[in-house]
């Protein structure tokens, strides 16, 4: 089963879906999506670099089981390093935003 969550994560980095996983390892849905949730439970914050010179900030949307239950992913984007200085995850709420922005001040 180690080997089945390793592939699980690998495949969900690569852009498959979850039904796209199940199918391809012959696993139920419900083994993919707990997998990728307690993988997600150890992703740590980003430290924010002391200095950003130019910063990308953006958004993405999803949908939760119906299109009623969207979430939001508001991230800021070094484009010097090439990788992600923060996120916040939630609704798509101006205090959602702002709580990205207060992370990029501290």
């Amino acid at each position: 089963m180690p080997e089945t969550k390793t592939l699980i994560i690998k495949m969900t980095l690569n852009g498959s879906g979850i039904r796209d996983i199940s199918r391809v390892l012959e696993i139920s849905a419900n083994t993919v999506l707990t997998t990728i949730k307690q993988r997600a439970t150890e992703i740590s914050e980003p430290r924010v670099p002391k200095r950003i010179g130019n910063v990308e900030t953006d958004e993405f949307r999803s949908f939760v089981e119906k299109k009623k239950s969207q979430r939001s992913t508001w991230y800021a984007f070094d484009r010097e390093r090439k990788k992600v200085v923060a996120f916040q995850n939630g609704r798509r709420t101006d205090e959602n935003c702002q709580m990205l922005l207060d992370k990029l001040k501290g």
